[in-house]
């Protein structure tokens, strides 16, 4: 994903001839070697930040969801503290 970012903000490509030695055949983009850096800094911090915020929803929304869940019984464990049972030695 990132990397389709980056592609989409380079100004400048570096280009070779394509493999196949043909005369007419295509250039190639290899590499980019100058980007917008503004572009690329408000598409980065922009696609991160909605990666965070996606991931901030799906939290809220499991602490929702996963609000009455019980994995132990709790009740009985509640019980023992309020009122540990008392051992007597003779």
């Amino acid at each position: 994903m990132y990397g389709a970012l980056f592609d989409s903000s380079c100004v400048l490509w570096d280009v070779a001839p394509s493999c196949d030695g043909a005369a007419g055949a295509e250039e190639e983009e290899r590499n980019c070697l100058v980007y917008d850096t503004d572009s690329l800094r408000r598409l980065v911090n922009g696609f991160t930040a909605a990666l965070m915020l996606l991931a901030a929803l799906c939290d809220f929304a499991v602490g929702i969801l996963a609000k009455d869940l019980e994995l132990y019984d709790q009740s009985e464990q509640v019980r023992e503290i309020k009122h540990p049972t008392k051992k007597r030695h003779k």
